[in-house]
């Protein structure tokens, strides 16, 4: 590009292209920061996902100190085995491997106490530890066990609550809806949100629109939790007039990139009519609880088997010389790609990297070549090229192959 394309006087041509270029120049060393820093904060940072927390564990032995050591390696596999199971889908459970005292420990990279008491011979804990994710997954990888390591976007469950012709959203008491509200965050590779219950809230969807699924107002209240799949549970609490016992029958319908189910489960309870007439918030408190833990799990196994990362070799698109130096070691990435994004101004840009850090398809992302109306990123993903565009539509982007190589959009 040159000053004499544009009108104006030279010296005026050249600060806004100084200006242009300084702002963007800011932006690209952000792009490179942001893969050197990913690269440099994998060693100590501790991956959500890769943390387990809430494991107890409980030992006797000759002295408090060695019932802590028996005790603490107990919580190490009790970890590693929880931490498997969340990453990869049940199909493949039976083959997940079994690791000695110290290949287990190398794995390890941190420890939490949550709370301990320590006597003269026996170890009462609960623990939180974290696991190296390198070595975790090059060791799923060696074993050729698909798993996946990222959590969904965020889900907005809509609770609806059934029980003697009626309905509850947002009536109070709601039982359904109390057992969700307390599992609010990430849950495994879920992150879940629920409706606070506010007054405005009511005008935006009923439970009557929520049971027929109203896109439409679903997808408003959803854009209020910045949620881009909404799972509407329903749960129905009756006495089976056979075995006099309760239940709560329950169903998950997905919208948006939730999983699209419907998934359903029957849970029944233990009390007789008697009992149930004397205990019955008792008895639906756990049911509801029992139903939206055991919910949360088939709504993840069903994240994990959409999105569950194949094992295999990288897969590449034509690259240049001097790009191939910027490689990521092999057994995190599966696939490469040169992808360009059009720009309209300096901003669409800085969007455009901020969008890719969001992205968990994308290991890393360098920028290769800039100019007034075009980025060009060098993408490596650790999915493969199928997966890697359902992933990009569910973040809102859009990574499509054109006759002239990919391209890279935000949508919307």
């Amino acid at each position: 590009m040159q000053c004499t394309d544009y009108p104006g006087p030279a010296r005026l041509c050249r600060l806004l292209l100084l200006a242009v270029f300084g702002a963007v120049g800011a932006v690209c060393v952000s792009v490179a920061a942001w893969s050197a820093h990913a690269q440099a904060v994998d060693s100590v940072y501790v991956d959500p996902v890769y943390m387990v927390r809430d494991i107890r564990t409980s030992e006797t032995g000759a002295t408090g100190r060695e019932a802590r050591t028996k005790a603490v390696s107990a919580a190490q596999v009790q970890a590693f085995d929880r931490l498997l199971r969340r990453l990869t889908p049940k199909v493949h459970h039976d083959r997940l491997p079994r690791l000695s005292d110290q290949d287990m420990r190398e794995l390890i990279v941190a420890t939490d106490v949550q709370r301990e008491r320590i006597t003269a011979t026996a170890y009462q804990g609960v623990l939180a530890l974290a696991f190296d994710k390198g070595r975790v997954r090059r060791l799923l990888r060696s074993r050729n066990i698909p798993f996946i390591d990222w959590p969904s976007p965020r889900f907005l469950i809509v609770p609806v609550y059934l029980s003697a012709g009626a309905q509850w959203l947002w009536e109070l008491p709601n039982p359904w809806a109390d057992a969700w509200a307390v599992r609010v965050g990430v849950q495994g590779l879920l992150q879940i949100a629920v409706p606070r219950r506010e007054p405005s809230e009511r005008l935006v969807i009923s439970a009557d629109q929520a049971l027929v699924g109203d896109r439409q107002r679903l997808q408003t209240l959803a854009q209020r939790y910045d949620a881009r799949g909404i799972v509407v549970a329903v749960a129905e609490f009756q006495i089976d007039p056979g075995t006099a016992r309760p239940m709560l029958k329950v169903t998950l319908i997905g919208y948006g990139v939730a999983p699209a189910g419907p998934l359903t489960r029957t849970f029944v309870g233990e009390l007789s009519t008697d009992a149930v007439s004397t205990n019955t918030d008792r008895t639906i408190e756990e049911l509801t609880e029992l139903a939206a833990a055991d919910m949360i799990e088939r709504l993840a196994e069903a994240w994990k088997e959409r999105n569950v990362q194949p094992t295999g070799g990288i897969a590449t698109s034509p690259t240049t010389r001097d790009d191939a130096a910027t490689d990521p070691p092999i057994g995190s990435v599966l696939a490469t790609v040169l992808a360009t994004m059009p720009l309209s101004y300096v901003g669409d840009y800085a969007s455009a990297v901020r969008q890719l850090r969001q992205v968990p398809a994308v290991e890393s992302a360098v920028l290769t070549r800039l100019s007034i109306d075009r980025a060009v990123f060098r993408l490596n993903l650790r999915t493969n090229l199928d997966q890697a565009q359902r992933i990009f539509s569910e973040y809102g982007m859009s990574l499509t192959q054109q006759l002239e190589g990919w391209l890279l959009r935000p949508n919307g």
